[in-house]
């Protein structure tokens, strides 16, 4: 009998005991923090694909030397606008958080501010970070390069990454505007969030090794996901490699192709990505309570539209997710039994005892 019953947990306690995992292993507390901070706080806001679902694939990814727990972090080049950051396969997730509070320093200097990663890993749900700008009233936009684990449009085996990208931007008494997607059709960690839970994902996501359509999360491993959008989002994906990648000189694809590495992240030899990280100070372009109340007014317009049969509310991005997030800081965090047993499992190898 499958068990379905979701487990519910505080969120103080699940950081606490993923930043103690992390140590474990090697991590510097502060960078351990920060992941964990940032892991927890996707599963308050219900992008449970980014949470503590990926804490025994980045313990795997430390073991088998693709992520550096104690990396020598370096500035290469800035201007008063712009800084590269070579992250000698980091984690990204505390890396990206220096380099957005950065990137918001530069913007309130010289109204806007770009911030280049290279070499990192990982950086979890990116959303975390352009809402950093738009609570700085900012307009925040991240982009990151990911190996190939998509087919560009008009193939049927992987030759591009779901390079994911996010945008924030601040409204006035509403919550900030945040959009975070990747450039498949789906995030390829609902592909195991599906595969964590025995459920089979919906038709139209992914093709097996053969190319064939499958519903089966575990054939996706060796197989590959579909664009969002067909060429629009193969069209992304190759820009952000261009953009995140290849300007900071930290290519993924091209070299993957070539080494054969067209595997899933956990799968490959170590081989960090790139990223962007951009703040614009709206002060700089526009007057701030001007913006915030055309801002105010432009998401109340929407909302009134004539809505489809069924449909109650029309909802902003990043709507569902605040909505999530206030519900979850007070009821807990809901886990799957079967993602339950392997963080306890993970706690039994690491000598720490799961919470709960």
């Amino acid at each position: 009998m499958v068990e379905t019953q979701e487990l519910y947990f505080a969120p103080e306690p699940l950081q606490q005991w993923a930043a103690g995992v992390l140590e474990r292993k090697g991590m510097e507390p502060a960078d351990a923090l920060v992941v964990a901070d940032v892991l927890v706080h996707s599963n308050l806001r219900g992008v449970d694909s980014h949470g503590v679902l990926r804490l025994p694939i980045y313990v795997g990814m430390i073991e088998r030397g693709q992520i550096n727990p104690r990396p020598k972090v370096e500035v290469v080049r800035e201007t008063p606008a712009t800084l590269l950051l070579e992250c000698d396969l980091s984690i990204g997730h505390p890396r990206s958080v220096w380099a957005m509070e950065r990137a918001i320093e530069k913007a309130r200097q010289v109204g806007v501010g770009w911030a280049q990663l290279r070499n990192t890993a990982h950086q979890g749900a990116l959303y975390y970070y352009s809402l950093m700008a738009a609570r700085n009233d900012m307009v925040g936009m991240v982009l990151t390069a990911t190996g190939p684990n998509v087919a560009p449009f008009g193939g049927s085996a992987r030759g591009i990454g779901n390079s994911p990208f996010s945008f924030g931007a601040p409204a006035g008494k509403y919550p900030p505007l945040c959009l975070d997607v990747a450039t498949s059709i789906v995030a390829y960690g609902k592909v195991r969030s599906a595969a964590s839970r025995g459920e089979p994902i919906p038709e139209g996501w992914a093709l097996d090794k053969d190319g064939n359509a499958t519903v089966d999360p575990e054939a996706v491993v060796e197989g590959v996901l579909l664009p969002m959008g067909m060429h629009k989002g193969s069209g992304m994906a190759i820009m952000i490699e261009a953009i995140a990648g290849l300007v900071g000189g930290s290519p993924i694809i091209a070299p993957s192709l070539a080494g054969g590495e067209a595997l899933p992240t956990e799968m490959r030899t170590p081989r960090g990505v790139g990223s962007v990280l951009l703040a614009m100070d709206i002060g700089a372009f526009a007057d701030l309570a001007e913006y915030k109340a055309q801002t105010d007014e432009f998401i109340e317009q929407v909302k009134a539209t004539r809505k489809a049969p069924g449909v109650e509310e029309i909802l902003m991005p990043g709507e569902p997710e605040a909505i999530t997030e206030r519900r979850r800081t007070s009821e807990g965090i809901p886990l799957h039994p079967n993602l339950v047993r392997q963080l306890q499992e993970l706690g039994q190898r690491v000598e720490l005892a799961f919470p709960g």
